[in-house]
C-alpha cells in the first residue's frame, strides 16, 4: 500500500482497489478489527470515484462492498450491513447488458 500511495496520485482507483483487496484478505483471516476500517475506507472512496467505471472497476468495487457486508454480518453489525446492501444494489453491474 505504501508504495502505491507514493507512486500514484491521490484519488487513483488502483490505490483503493489495493486497499479493498487488503481489507478483504484481513477479513478472510477473521482479523475483523483491522479489516473493518480498511474496507470501509476503500468502499467509500471507490464509490466516490465512480463516474466512468470500466467493467473491472465495477467488479472490484462490488467485490469490496460485498466483503464489507460479509464483515459487518460476521461481527453482528447488521444495520451497517443493510446500509451497504442498499448501496450494492444501486451499483452498476460489471457487464451491463
Amino acid at each position: 500500500m505504501a508504495i502505491r500511495e507514493k507512486v500514484l496520485n491521490p484519488g487513483v482507483f488502483a490505490i483503493e482497489a489495493a486497499r479493498g483487496i487488503l481489507g478483504s484478505a484481513l477479513g478472510g483471516l477473521e482479523r475483523y478489527a483491522e479489516a473493518a476500517p480498511i474496507l470501509a475506507e476503500a468502499a467509500t472512496k471507490m464509490r466516490q470515484l465512480g463516474g466512468q467505471w470500466n467493467a473491472n472497476q465495477r467488479r472490484r468495487t462490488r467485490d469490496t462492498v460485498a466483503s464489507l457486508i460479509q464483515l459487518y454480518e460476521a461481527t453482528g453489525r447488521l444495520e451497517k450491513a443493510e446500509e451497504w446492501k442498499k448501496s450494492l444494489a444501486s451499483m452498476p453491474e460489471p457487464n451491463p447488458r
